[in-house]
């Protein structure tokens, strides 16, 4: 059993894996891309540890389609705009 809290947490390091992507294309410069994706892990890790809510478990199979699911979700988005 996991809990919700890692599947947030993966969903986010999707998300910052892709907003540094999109960040590079607009001619943010590394480094600062870098820092904005350091502070912004620790700042969601912080977060998704205190949200009571993501402190349920949650069977794997329930996990991982929530996980696959929004990876795709995110990528659409990002595709999108």
């Amino acid at each position: 059993m996991k809990k919700w809290e890692n599947v947030a947490r993966g969903i986010s390091f999707m998300f910052i894996i892709i907003s540094l992507n999109h960040l590079g294309k607009i001619g943010t410069s590394f480094w600062l891309s870098t820092l904005y994706s350091i502070i912004l892990f620790f700042g969601v890790s912080f977060i998704l540890s205190k949200t009571h809510f993501l402190q349920k478990p949650v069977t794997n199979k329930i996990g991982w389609l929530t996980l696959i699911a929004s990876f795709i979700f995110i990528e659409v988005l990002f595709y999108i705009f």
